[in-house]
């Protein structure tokens, strides 16, 4: 049994058989109504739902497929006991749902909107919308549900009418009176509807199995620019000056004829201003009392500001992104001679000489100073140190291996990291590199280079041995007359 915590419950039961629907069977009556909250909300799901003390059915339904008549019940028996709109907007978050096996089961519902349908002041259903994504609405849509909600309790108002007329044919008095009020409700829920149909903030318009436009609301002449007498009455095509860009989205509308639901679809449209428009567009069959599709409604918002937004943050984006990776190099690399700098030739240290331990094989460390590099800054100027500083990087790439890493370490030093690579080997791209730079025509005077190397196959139990090593036998190059290779055993 459903539990109800409404003080007046067998008043609602009352109220509730009088309308001659309690009973688990879907009404086609609805459809309009939970067509529109799902254009409305652009959720995947709505639905009508009614109960009375043993069940809850699904009388309409939009979008629900194995999800079965369960779905949402603990949000629509909120409604049930307090005759209230309830509003989820990430039910995840919410505690009084986000344990429930809807939200944190298979269905996983976030979202929930749903309005009460209520007959003389008892709540009998509810038209719900929900989804499994959070969302956040605005107050217009929710007063727009609300009014879709009025619209349903107005239909079954009619039926518990029409059926009380087919009780009381016998008395024709009260035949024709009831009548007048069947008649009376079916036009005061018509002009509710239109009232509702111009009002929703979406562009909105109905066209039958010939594709001719019956209805268009304010929306959809703020959107394409139209005024409503000017395209009632012709095929959407003419109406809409369908051109190249936009024949497609159109014909895909009128797939509805056939009994699809078209979602979303994105196209251009160019007014009779010469404004061009992005629009997003979904539309859905509608269907005569045997269930037989007359036509459709289509439902279409301008996104055209969000296209603007989007592209404007993909730009910003990309010029942040741009500027990071400009920041990143100027952090890891030498202004002066584009090559790596300090900072970064001491993590690469640290993770060579990492690798080095954990897989056991050697690695080399060389150091390299310019020799009389002060005279040759006190001779020609700093311009002229910096460019053969600059052209020393260059020669250091240049017969670098594949896997070695060249980085200024300070000042006119250089250092080349050569992992996987034993001492003796060490020695000869050593000569190799000073060879280079003694062979070399350089600008304002020769230049030469002196070299200190160590290797991890000695006594190093740290990269900063590695270091103090290889700066040992540097300092023993230049001690012996510079322009020359030392190994860190021989300077020892």
């Amino acid at each position: 049994m459903i539990e109800s915590f409404s003080p007046n419950e067998s008043e609602r039961l009352v109220a509730l058989r009088t309308l001659g629907i309690a009973e688990p069977a879907e009404e086609v009556s609805y459809d309009d109504a939970i067509q529109i909250a799902v254009a409305l909300f652009s959720t995947p799901t709505a639905y009508v739902t009614l109960f009375d003390e043993h069940r809850r059915w699904i009388a309409a339904k939009v979008g629900i497929c194995s999800m079965g008549e369960a779905t949402g019940s603990v949000f629509s028996d909120c409604i049930l006991a307090t005759g209230t709109r309830l509003v989820v907007e990430d039910a995840e978050v919410d505690p009084r749902f986000a344990n429930h096996p809807s939200v944190c089961g298979k269905q996983h519902l976030r979202f929930f909107a749903g309005v009460p349908i209520v007959i003389d002041e008892k709540v009998v259903g509810a038209l719900c919308v929900v989804d499994t994504v959070p969302r956040i609405v605005d107050s217009r849509k929710l007063g727009a549900l609300a009014a879709l909600g009025r619209q349903v309790s107005d239909i079954l108002q009619q039926r518990a009418h029409t059926a009380s007329l087919s009780v009381k044919e016998h008395r024709m008095m009260t035949h024709v009176e009831e009548a007048k009020q069947s008649s009376t409700l079916h036009r005061f829920a018509a002009r509710r509807f239109e009232t509702l149909f111009h009002g929703v903030p979406i562009a909105c318009f109905t066209f039958d199995e010939q594709s001719i436009v019956h209805e268009w609301n304010r929306e959809a002449e703020r959107v394409f620019g139209l005024a409503a007498f000017d395209v009632i009455d012709e095929t959407m095509y003419r109406a809409l000056s369908v051109g190249r860009r936009s024949k497609k989205a159109v014909t895909s509308i009128e797939h509805v004829l056939t009994g699809e639901t078209v979602e979303e679809v994105e196209w251009a449209y160019r007014r009779t201003d010469g404004q061009s428009r992005r629009l997003l567009t979904s539309a859905f069959p509608l269907r005569g009392p045997q269930g037989q599709i007359v036509g459709g409604v289509c439902a279409t918002i301008d996104i055209t500001d969000r296209k603007i937004q989007e592209r404007a943050l993909k730009r910003a984006n990309a010029d942040l992104e741009a500027a990071n990776s400009r920041l990143e190099k100027l952090a890891s690399h030498d202004g002066l001679t584009g090559i790596p700098n300090y900072r970064a030739f001491h993590e690469r240290l640290d993770e060579e000489f990492s690798n080095a331990r954990r897989y056991g094989h050697p690695m080399c460390l060389l150091l390299m100073d310019v020799d009389r590099f002060k005279s040759l800054n006190d001779t020609f100027g700093h311009p002229a140190g910096d460019k053969i500083l600059q052209i020393l990087a260059g020669i250091l790439m240049e017969v670098s291996r594949r896997g070695d890493f060249v980085a200024r370490y300070g000042g006119e030093e250089f250092a080349m990291l050569l992992p996987k690579t034993s001492s003796d080997v060490a020695g000869h791209v050593a000569e190799r590199v000073r060879r280079a730079v003694a062979e070399r025509e350089w600008p304002f005077q020769a230049i030469t280079i002196s070299v200190g190397y160590a290797t991890t196959e000695g006594d190093v139990a740290s990269p900063q041995d590695l270091v103090t090593q290889a700066d040992r036998a540097l300092y023993q190059s230049k001690h012996e007359g510079r322009d020359r290779v030392t190994r860190f055993s021989e300077a020892a």
